[in-house]
């Protein structure tokens, strides 16, 4: 059965459940668009920062001739430049997971509607396996479970790395 055919069979009225359809298949497209900006996003700081270090690999170690009475103040400038990039993709990774969050919640919204009975629960369904269960010498995992299996949280790693990695390499210099 796909979405277009559903029926909705709860308690809301013919109208009001194909409204609330409508914005469940609208939440669920808008998440999967910001999910892929975001990705789309990462990538990009990522092939920033790495084109940066390389070049920061290429300029630091070898005889440039002309260019050696400016190169010390050409690292030191792209070791800022890799900080302010590592510093605006940490803080895009913020906002990116603030949309992320609210499409999320307002789609966990609908699925726990008790007027609406939706034939998947997307929200509901995203770690089936680890819910109510008890991990030995651990008991019921709270918070840090959700950390520790979530890719959003993850994605704030990247940044932080590589910021600290320019701040560290700029006080070298």
């Amino acid at each position: 059965m796909s979405a277009d055919d559903y029926e909705p069979e709860g308690v809301a009225t013919g109208g009001e459940a194909k409204l609330l359809l409508e914005e469940y298949k609208l939440l669920a497209e808008l998440q999967r668009y910001e999910g892929n900006l975001f990705w789309q996003r990462h990538t990009v700081y990522l092939a920033v920062n790495v084109a940066l270090v390389t070049a920061f690999a290429l300029g630091g170690g070898k005889d440039v001739g002309p260019l050696r009475d400016i190169m010390p103040r050409l690292l030191k400038a792209l070791t800022v430049a890799g900080a302010l990039v590592s510093f605006a993709w940490f803080w895009t990774t913020v906002g990116g997971n603030r949309w992320c969050n609210a499409w999320d919640r307002l789609m966990q919204k609908i699925e726990d509607d008790r007027r609406l009975s939706l034939p998947t629960r997307i929200m509901n369904s995203v770690s089936p396996g680890l819910s109510g269960t008890t991990w030995p010498g651990f008991g019921h995992p709270g918070w840090w479970r959700n950390l520790l299996f979530s890719v959003k949280a993850w994605s704030f790693l990247p940044p932080v790395v590589f910021f600290v990695l320019w701040v560290v390499v700029f006080s070298w210099l």
